[in-house]
């Protein structure tokens, strides 16, 4: 069996993994295939990428209106909180309006509703155990936080309640 050395990566391979070329001395290219195929590729992405840098640099207003009237239709809402219920927490959108009903849609904390100024009509948050992944309880937004920056301590909870129960 014929060998040759690619002139690209130096590898001594095998006939068949040179291209056949006519007018090259030996009938092979001096690239082996996989050293052509890897200039092509990145020969056609250099290009692809400058085009599609021209076209956005070109259309920007345009692109990102579409972008924007897109990734907020209802549909495309729905969708990814139904994918983030699922994935993070392994409910289910039934499950999740079945947890929020039966706490009439208020938070398990500071017991604000929609219509509070804390939760500024949105949705409630699934709190849960960072540990164990279990599933606690809907909480608004800023009580959610609040447990998050507390780091799911007691102790740390507890030593801020002392802590503004000393300075009022």
């Amino acid at each position: 069996m014929e060998c040759k050395a690619c002139t690209k990566c130096g590898e001594t391979k095998p006939l068949t993994e040179f291209y056949k070329r006519t007018r090259a001395k030996d009938g092979h290219s001096a690239y082996c295939k996989q050293c052509a195929k890897r200039d092509w590729f990145n020969a056609q992405n250099t290009g692809l990428k400058e085009t599609r840098a021209r076209y956005y640099k070109a259309n920007k207003t345009k692109i990102n209106a579409q972008r924007l009237k897109n990734s907020h239709t209802p549909q495309q809402k729905n969708y990814r909180r139904a994918l983030q219920l699922k994935c993070k927490y392994v409910l289910t959108v039934a499950e999740f309006e079945t947890m929020r009903d039966v706490r009439d849609d208020k938070c398990d904390i500071c017991k604000a509703d929609a219509a509070h100024p804390n939760r500024n009509g949105k949705v409630l948050c699934v709190d849960h155990c960072h540990t164990t992944g279990e599933v606690r309880g809907l909480l608004c937004d800023p009580c959610n936080t609040a447990i998050g920056n507390m780091r799911d301590s007691p102790d740390i909870l507890r030593n801020a309640i002392a802590y503004l129960e000393k300075h009022q």
